[in-house]
């Protein structure tokens, strides 16, 4: 009986290529490690607010809107009133909303008219106390005759912008 088996021989790996591949292995991992901390910090980062600007056409006093618009008071359940428009036309690119910011407020206003999936199809800018805007301009035409839209109002603390509440509604946009 033969036992001298042929040992299978394995290729001989020099210290050297262990310190090398250890290395590279290191570094790829350290490499993720750093790509998943950067990730997972700008997934929670908190983006820059920006302030929104006040209004170019805003003007000064009570508006006399057309008895057909629907020109009422809203009060604000953060304790403070609007006064705007229930029954919105559009008109070559605009929307007539005679938003107002009485003079008794101590808060800016400004608004957002969005169709029924939040999309925004006018806004205005900010709006102080006592100054009204007749009219926002469409971001896009609006193409059916009428349109379920809601009308957002948005508080703010003068200077520090911070929120002081929002109000929303709904009513029909009219295409005229």
């Amino acid at each position: 009986m033969n036992t001298n088996r042929d040992i299978p021989r394995f290729f001989k790996t020099s210290q050297k290529n262990i310190i090398v591949y250890g290395l590279i292995i290191g570094v790829i991992i350290i490499a993720l490690i750093l790509t998943g901390m950067f990730v997972t910090g700008r997934l929670n980062a908190t983006p820059e607010f920006i302030p929104p600007g006040f209004d170019a056409a805003a003007q000064i006093g009570e508006p006399s809107p057309p008895l057909d618009f629907g020109y009422t008071t809203v009060n604000v359940e953060q304790g403070f009133d609007i006064k705007l428009c229930g029954r919105l036309f559009a008109r070559n690119n605009t929307i007539d909303i005679y938003l107002t910011n009485p003079a008794s407020n101590n808060v800016w206003i400004m608004t957002e008219v969005q169709d029924e999936n939040g999309k925004v199809l006018a806004k205005s800018g900010i709006i102080k106390p006592g100054e009204y805007v007749q009219s926002v301009a469409l971001a896009n035409n609006v193409t059916a005759v009428e349109t379920n839209v809601k009308i957002v109002v948005i508080g703010y603390a003068p200077d520090s912008y911070a929120s002081r509440g929002m109000v929303g509604m709904k009513t029909t946009l009219f295409k005229q």
